[in-house]
């Protein structure tokens, strides 16, 4: 969907996901689950539960995927499998520094959304360098998680910016629909485990879809064109 059919908006931040966004795990950490179930000598979740669990926590996706019959050693073995993926190096980085620049010199701040809890983040942080980089974050240890807005509205109220000005950038459902709830226009990358056929029911409809993060700097630029044309 071409931006002309939106509101165009100036943008003055970017509130970004980090699972599958920011970081390239979303598809590691879904066949660590999938092994995990099998080690355990449980079914391997479908194509339709991966695409749920990739947007969860790691408690909420054991929730969603336990069933009555489950023995307790089986839960306890995927829950260990599943706190092992949280925090293996097997994933790779795909912010670049280049992006981060770029909303630097036009003073669009970076802020951060995220269904982890703030110490996982903060690991990540450290690793990759970037305790910097975000002027905001919020975390589910201390807001209800997406697709519940709370987080954005709360990053919103921090940075006095109306939310029209706030872009969400994500790579899951429930980024968007949290976006759309905080009435702030959303961007969805298509790093994650869902295509854009899998958002075709949520209206309104992202901005665009991009092949990672680092096409934010075109994205906003063609946003602030459109305004500058109303």
């Amino acid at each position: 969907m071409s931006l002309r059919d939106h509101k165009t908006p100036t943008i003055q931040a970017v509130i970004t996901d980090w699972c599958g966004t920011v970081e390239s795990n979303v598809q590691h950490r879904l066949t660590i689950i999938k092994d995990a179930c099998l080690a355990s000598g449980l079914p391997e979740p479908s194509q339709v539960d991966c695409q749920a669990i990739s947007g969860m926590t790691a408690v909420e996706a054991l929730a969603f995927l336990q069933q009555p019959d489950w023995t307790p050693a089986q839960c306890q073995a995927l829950a260990n499998r599943l706190s092992h993926s949280m925090t293996t190096n097997s994933r790779t980085l795909i912010l670049e520094q280049k992006t981060i620049s770029w909303l630097a010199s036009r003073n669009i701040s970076l802020s951060l959304f995220t269904n982890s809890t703030r110490p996982i983040i903060d690991r990540n942080l450290a690793k990759y360098q970037l305790q910097d980089c975000f002027r905001y974050i919020a975390t589910s240890d201390v807001y209800p998680a997406k697709p519940r807005p709370d987080m954005l509205i709360a990053i919103q109220k921090m940075l006095q910016l109306p939310a029209e000005s706030c872009l969400v950038i994500g790579d899951h459902v429930n980024d968007c629909l949290a976006a759309n709830q905080a009435g702030m226009p959303c961007v969805i990358t298509l790093t994650g485990v869902l295509k854009e056929t899998d958002f075709r029911e949520i209206l309104p409809q992202p901005l665009k879809y991009c092949i990672d993060i680092n096409e934010l700097p075109g994205v906003i630029q063609n946003i602030q064109d459109q305004s500058m044309l109303r």
